[in-house]
This record gives structure tokens, C-alpha cells and sequence, in this order.
């Protein structure tokens, strides 16, 4: 594991095989919207996310973005590889 910033994090994990934000996450309510994925209806909200492998393009920043503004986002994100779509703001 590549680590980007330091810290710790605790939590109820949510851990996804892959995940598109754009799409797969609602800004709105953090739910994950697709219905591929196995926690389809849950949210995001102040959970551990782990992800295989993140999907999607420069359009996941926006998502990420409007999560962050209303509260929504993750309390920390965890990637198998590094990417720099996914950019959760603290």
C-alpha cells in the first residue's frame, strides 16, 4: 500500500470491488446508485471506503466535491492503487 496522507481512521468499512463515482454515488445523499455493486443503497457517509479499483473520469472529482459540500463524503477512502480523480476534501 502506497501511503498519499498520513493518519488513522476508524469505522464501519465499506469495502467495493470497484466504484465510478460519477454514477455510482449520489451527491446528494452518498448512496451508491449502481446496482452492480453489493451495498447498492448504502451510503458513504462516514465510512471507511475501501475500493479495488477505482472507475471513472475527471467527472469524479465533481462528484466528490458535491459529497464534501453537503456532508456526504467518506471519513476516509482507501485505494488499491493510486489515482488523482479521487481527491476526498477534509
Amino acid at each position: 500500500m502506497i501511503q498519499l496522507l498520513p493518519g488513522t481512521a476508524e469505522g464501519r468499512v465499506l469495502k467495493l470491488p470497484s466504484l465510478s463515482l460519477w454514477g455510482g454515488v449520489d451527491p446528494f445523499s452518498g448512496r451508491l446508485t449502481d446496482p452492480a455493486l453489493p451495498h447498492c443503497g448504502e451510503s458513504v457517509k462516514d465510512r471507511v471506503l475501501m475500493v479495488g479499483e477505482p472507475v471513472g473520469s475527471s467527472s469524479s472529482s465533481a462528484c466528490c466535491w458535491s459529497c464534501c459540500t453537503r456532508a456526504m463524503r467518506p471519513q476516509r477512502s482507501f485505494l488499491a492503487a493510486p489515482t488523482p480523480l479521487w481527491r476526498w476534501a477534509c
